[in-house]
């Protein structure tokens, strides 16, 4: 599991380095960058001062259909390059400004390849503060998880009549520890980033977690966005209305997922449009294997 915050920043020189970078409260600027082979994109060195960096490691022809699937005709460039696809909510690498989809080019000036170098090299590499060299590719970078209100007990597509109906999940469709086309409901995000860990670490999941297979769900069409009013919420503005989808399950039951907006739903729209695309590409689907995790 991720370590404790280690003490403030002192200021010293990194490894491999000729000047004081800034600590890492402060964001790093990422600048325009041409490298033989790569994609447009930017550039960005950032240090860690914590002996685990509280991500995992994919290469990015994994992610095809999660983060990258929008600009996926670009992903091939990006080779076997270690791509950050996972990071703990208090991960060391959160708090150095590194991103999902954001991928690793060198640790105190080495050069790595792929997740098992930088596996490798976080691993064996002990002092701190450690200098990560960090590329963030010009395509868009999306992935579908998030908070939402859900209600998935009851037949009827339609919203409850009560707000308080509803019940609060982190939703991750896909992700590490799932297939593409998996819809996963954990009680927040701190028991997702338990499930993920348990699983690298080849320990049963201990959490609670609900699953719906989105090719099952959807019907391999995108559900229309609806909304209710539920004037029972903030009275004296009148109410609040929300915004919701509504997808049947193998058990006729409907999973309906909700927001307060309309774009709070986007990434689950996204999602699950990306599943539709890839079963109407008619590439690999339900037999598809989970990528290949590298952690650290």
């Amino acid at each position: 599991a991720p370590a404790a915050p280690a003490p403030a920043a002192t200021h010293a020189p990194a490894l491999g380095q000729g000047k004081l970078l800034p600590p890492p409260n402060v964001a790093p600027k990422a600048t325009a960058v041409t490298i033989p082979g790569m994609p447009p994109g930017k550039q960005y060195t950032t240090v860690v001062h914590e002996p685990s960096l509280g991500v995992v490691f994919f290469e990015a022809k994994s992610l095809r259909k999660t983060i990258y699937h929008q600009g996926e005709e670009d992903v091939d460039e990006l080779g076997s390059r270690p791509v950050v696809a996972f990071m703990t909510q208090d991960s060391a690498a959160r708090k150095a400004f590194v991103k999902v989809g954001h991928v690793l080019l060198s640790v105190n000036g080495v050069a790595v390849n792929n997740p098992k170098e930088a596996n490798k090299i976080i691993k064996e590499t002990t002092q701190r503060p450690m200098t990560l060299t960090v590329f963030i590719p010009e395509f868009p970078i999306m992935f579908a998880e998030g908070m939402h209100m859900v209600k998935y007990d009851e037949r009827t597509g339609l919203a409850p009549l009560k707000p308080t109906d509803w019940k609060a999940k982190y939703i991750v469709i896909g992700g590490v520890i799932g297939y593409h086309w998996q819809m996963k409901m954990y009680r927040n995000q701190r028991e997702y980033d338990t499930a993920v860990l348990e699983t690298f670490n080849h320990n049963p999941v201990s959490v609670k977690v609900k699953d719906f297979g989105i090719h099952h769900t959807c019907r391999l069409n995108v559900p229309e966005i609806r909304k209710i009013h539920y004037s029972s919420v903030n009275t004296f503005n009148g109410g609040e209305t929300w915004y919701y989808i509504a997808m049947k399950s193998p058990s006729n039951n409907a999973v309906k997922i909700a927001a307060k907006s309309k774009d709070g739903l986007t990434s689950m729209i996204y999602g699950i449009k990306a599943v539709i695309a890839t079963y109407n590409r008619g590439t690999e689907f339900l037999s598809d294997k989970r990528p290949e995790d590298y952690r650290y």
